[in-house]
């Protein structure tokens, strides 16, 4: 008889520590699911259409160079290589440097190692083009374009152009390739340049845009409100997609964001930097940069953009009457805020 408060305390204990696991417990955040069914039908709906022009170009003949621009021409738009182009003695021989340069023919040969056969990611994209059906019914799945344009700085690294996605293969030959640190670019931004970020970068970089205001941001609000935007798009594109790859962040720095980002919140409004219209603060927060100041290089860069995706997702759970197309044509970013009701709590 004595041994019965024993147990008791033990199941009390047990009850007790549940209870409490289940109220810390992080809460996840809620994804819209999209019943299978409907995905389904929008996959029967459109064929996904990808052009390797990186292959064919690297495939010419070089002793038949003439023709096999010409053929090029015949597949390929005007805006990578003009119908005439083969009558044009310069370009077939700049096409002919082009083609022997050792640099270009080391990240073909790279990308081709990692992206001869692009099945794998044809079926994530098949079910990102399916969602995107879903919210956008009456559009239509562009073609896409992979390339080689020789690390070009200044070209991102996947766009849309006339109804064709276009994206760069030599910008995803993984963080430890050797020629991104021999051109100085930094780690930030290198270790975005892997494989798992093709597909999210094909619908936050290049399919996004048609769906956006041609809005320039005025404040530093409007800029983070903006890019949120972009985020939470990409989000409902690819739900099974880790949030920390739709942000492109590590894990380290996705951890930091998410507990820290109401310090950062708070750090803005007391300093009044929510409505700044000043370079240096979209500098700090919202572009490109390793750390976010004055926050130390324990934080990760771009957390504006973050902050930014937070209220957006805020603004679409209290609001659950505003489908994504209308979130995305509003230009009123202040009443996004003032309706997200977001009030982080700061974390000591």
């Amino acid at each position: 008889m004595k041994k019965k408060p024993i147990i008791i305390s033990v199941i009390v204990v047990l009850l007790v520590s549940a209870v409490l696991v289940w109220f810390l417990w992080p809460e996840k955040e809620k994804k819209l699911q999209i019943p299978k069914t409907e995905l389904n039908q929008a996959k029967r709906n459109f064929k996904l259409q990808i052009l390797r022009y990186d292959q064919d170009l690297f495939k010419i003949n070089q002793n038949q160079l003439e023709e096999g621009i010409k053929q090029l021409a015949k597949k390929y738009p005007s805006y990578l290589i003009d119908k005439n182009a083969y009558q044009n003695p310069q370009l077939v021989e700049g096409l002919r440097k082009y083609l022997n340069d050792p640099v270009l023919t080391d990240l073909y040969k790279k990308s081709q190692k990692l992206y001869s056969n692009f099945e794998v990611f044809e079926n994530e994209m098949v079910d990102g083009f399916a969602h995107y059906l879903v919210y956008y019914p009456n559009q239509k799945v562009p073609p896409i374009i992979t390339m080689i344009p020789g690390l070009d700085m200044e070209m991102p690294s996947a766009y849309m152009f006339e109804n064709v996605i276009y994206l760069n293969l030599d910008w995803y030959l993984g963080v430890d390739y050797p020629l991104y640190n021999k051109m100085g670019i930094p780690k930030y931004i290198s270790e975005r340049m892997d494989s798992k970020y093709i597909t999210v970068d094909i619908f936050k970089k290049a399919l996004v845009y048609i769906h956006l205001p041609n809005q320039v941001p005025l404040t530093l609000l409007e800029g983070m409100i903006i890019e949120g935007k972009k985020l939470y798009f990409t989000e409902m594109m690819l739900p099974e997609k880790p949030m920390q790859e739709i942000i492109g962040y590590t894990e380290k720095k996705y951890i930091w964001a998410e507990k820290f980002y109401p310090n950062v919140w708070g750090y803005l409004i007391e300093n009044n930097l929510l409505y700044s219209k000043e370079d240096d603060a979209f500098r700090k927060y919202v572009e490109e940069a390793p750390f976010s100041k004055p926050f130390g290089n324990v934080s990760p860069g771009r957390i504006g953009q973050f902050l930014g995706w937070k209220i957006v997702k805020a603004y679409m759970e209290n609001n659950p009457e505003i489908t994504l197309d209308q979130l995305m044509q509003t230009t009123d970013l202040q009443m996004i805020l003032n309706k997200s009701a977001f009030k982080p709590i700061i974390k000591k």
